[in-house]
C-alpha cells in the first residue's frame, strides 16, 4: 500500500531527542515519509540532513516542492542539506560508526551556534552490510547514537531500513534500538525497545528479557490505571463521554475554522479573537478552574513574547496556543478534574494526559497542527523533569516555554479547589526561585519585566 504524505500519521510528534526507524518495502513510501519528516524539521527551525544517493536527491526534491512553498530558501540557506553516502560516511566498505557519530556531533554543534533549535537527520546505511564486518558496524552505530548523541545533544533521527535489503538480524536490532517505529504510514510507540546498554555490553538476551517485561508491565499498568479511574467515575459521570465529546467537537470545529480563516486574513483580528474566546467559555462550563484562566494565560504569554521582540507570526501563535492550552481537559472525567482535595497518584496520571489528548486532536487539523505541538509541551521543564516527554532546555519549543511560565503564574495567583491563591509577592518569589529549573532563564527575565511593570 502506498501512503501519500497527507496520509502519514503522527510523524510531527518526533521531537529533538527522539530516535525513530522507518521500515518499508516500496521506495515511494520511504520518500513520502522522509519528505514529511524533513518538512516538520524545517518548520521546527532545525537543520535537516537527508543522506542518500544523488538520484534519490532528485526524487525527494520533487516531492518537497509540492509540500514546501519556499523550498529554495531552505536549500540556499543550507538549512536543508542533501548529502550523498560518500559525503556523510565515505566508502560503504570502510564505514566507521565513530566517524559517522562525530559528523553528527559536529553538525549539531554548528546548528546550535548558527541559532537553530537542533539537528534532524534521516539516512539509510545501504551497502554497508554487504562488506565484512558491515552488519556489526551498523548495529554498533545504532546503539552509539543513543550513548553519544541523544543523551547529550538536541538531535532527532529517522533511520530507514528497506526490508528487502537487510537481513533479519539487522532488522531485529533496528527494532530493538529505536524508541519509535514508522510502519505502513504511522508513527508507533515501540513495545520491543530495549536498553541500548544490552548491545553495548554484549548482553542482548539478558536486556531483551528485562526490557520486554518492563514494557509489558508499563503498558498494562497504564491500561489498568485508566480502567480503574474511568470505572470509578462512570456512575457519577454517566454523560461524560457523550457530552464532553460533543463539547470538544464543537470547540474543535469552530477553532479550526477560524484559525484557518485568520491565516488567510479573511476576518479582522478582533472578531476572530471574540469567536475563539467564546468557544473557550465551553471549557469553562466543564472545568470550574479554567474560568478566565485560558485568556489570562494567553494575554500574559503575548506580553512576554512582545517583551522578547518575537516576530508577529510567533506572537500570534503564542496567543492562540495560550487560549487552547488546556482544551484536552474536556476529555478528563469531571470527578477528577473538579475534585476537592489532593489527587491520588493514578488520578494525577490521568490529568497529565490532557496535554496529549488535546494535542492529538488539534494536530489532526492542518490549520491547528502548529499550535498542537506547543500545547503538547507546555508542562515540560527547563531541567528536563517535566512531562509528557521530559524535554529540556532548547528541546522545548520556545512558545511552550512561554506558556509554561504564564500558566504557572496564573495558576499560583488563582484559587484552586485544594488551596488558596498565592499573594503577588509569593508568586513572584516562586518564579524567581524556579528560574533555570522549571522555567527557562530568558523567559523569566522577560516575564519579570512584564509583571513588575
Amino acid at each position: 500500500m502506498v501512503n501519500s504524505p497527507a496520509e502519514i500519521i503522527d510523524l510531527e510528534k518526533i521531537n529533538l531527542g527522539d530516535h525513530a526507524v522507518l521500515f518499508y518495502k516500496e521506495e515511494i513510501n520511504m520518500l513520502n515519509t522522509a519528505a514529511v519528516f524533513i518538512k516538520n524539521s524545517l518548520e521546527n527551525n532545525e537543520i535537516c540532513l537527508f543522506i542518500d544517493t544523488a538520484p534519490m536527491h532528485k526524487k525527494i526534491i520533487k516531492i518537497l516542492k509540492v509540500l514546501i512553498d519556499d523550498l529554495e530558501y531552505y536549500l540556499d540557506s543550507k538549512q536543508l542539506l542533501l548529502l550523498t553516502k560518500e559525503e556523510s560516511y565515505g566508502d560503504p566498505a570502510e564505514f566507521d560508526s565513530d566517524a559517522m557519530i562525530n559528523l553528527i556531533i559536529t553538525e549539531v554543534k554548528k546548528a546550535k551556534k548558527d541559532g537553530y533549535q537542533g539537528l534532524s537527520i534521516t539516512g539509510e546505511l545501504k551497502g554497508v552490510v554487504d562488506f565484512s564486518g558491515g552488519k556489526e558496524e551498523v548495529i554498533k552505530y545504532e546503539w552509539k547514537l543513543h550513548d553519544k548523541v541523544f543523551k547529550k545533544y538536541p538531535v532527532s533521527a529517522l533511520c530507514r531500513y528497506n526490508l528487502n535489503q537487510f537481513d533479519q538480524e539487522v532488522i531485529k536490532a533496528a527494532i530493538e534500538l529505536h524508541d519509535y517505529i514508522v510502519w505502513e504510514g504511522r508513527l508507533n510507540d515501540n513495545p520491543y525497545y530495549i536498553d541500548p546498554e544490552g548491545y553495548k555490553e554484549n548482553k542482548v538476551e539478558e536486556y531483551e528479557i528485562k526490557s520486554w517485561l518492563e514494557n509489558i508491565d508499563q503498558y498494562q499498568k497504564k491500561e489498568k490505571n485508566y480502567k480503574r479511574v474511568i470505572d470509578r467515575t462512570r456512575e457519577s459521570s454517566k454523560e461524560f463521554t457523550h457530552n464532553s465529546k460533543k463539547l470538544f467537537t464543537a470547540f474543535y470545529n469552530i477553532a479550526s475554522s477560524f484559525y484557518k480563516l485568520k491565516e488567510y486574513n479573511s476576518l479582522q483580528n478582533n472578531f476572530t479573537k471574540e469567536i475563539i474566546s467564546s468557544t473557550i467559555k465551553m471549557l469553562e462550563m466543564y472545568d470550574l478552574y479554567t474560568r478566565g484562566h485560558s485568556e489570562n494565560v494567553a494575554e500574559l504569554a503575548v506580553k512576554i513574547a512582545e517583551e522578547m521582540d518575537l516576530p508577529k507570526p510567533e506572537v500570534e501563535s503564542v496567543y492562540w496556543s495560550g487560549l487552547v492550552h488546556d482544551i484536552g481537559k474536556l476529555l478528563i472525567p469531571l470527578e477528577i478534574l473538579n475534585k476537592e482535595g489532593k489527587l491520588t497518584k493514578s488520578e494525577y496520571e490521568v490529568i497529565k494526559e490532557h496535554l496529549v489528548l488535546g494535542s492529538n486532536a488539534l494536530s489532526s487539523s492542518s490549520s491547528l497542527k502548529k499550535i498542537a505541538k506547543y500545547v503538547r509541551h507546555h508542562h515540560e521543564r527547563w531541567d528536563g523533569k517535566g512531562y509528557p516527554k521530559g524535554l529540556s532546555e532548547s528541546e522545548i519549543p520556545l512558545v511552550s516555554q512561554i506558556l509554561c511560565a504564564a500558566d504557572a503564574w496564573d495558576a499560583m495567583r488563582s484559587k484552586r479547589t485544594y488551596r488558596d491563591s498565592l499573594s503577588y509577592e509569593q508568586a513572584l518569589s516562586e518564579i524567581r526561585k524556579n528560574k533555570g529549573s522549571q522555567f527557562a532563564p530568558k523567559i523569566v527575565e522577560s516575564m519579570l519585566k512584564v509583571i513588575e511593570n
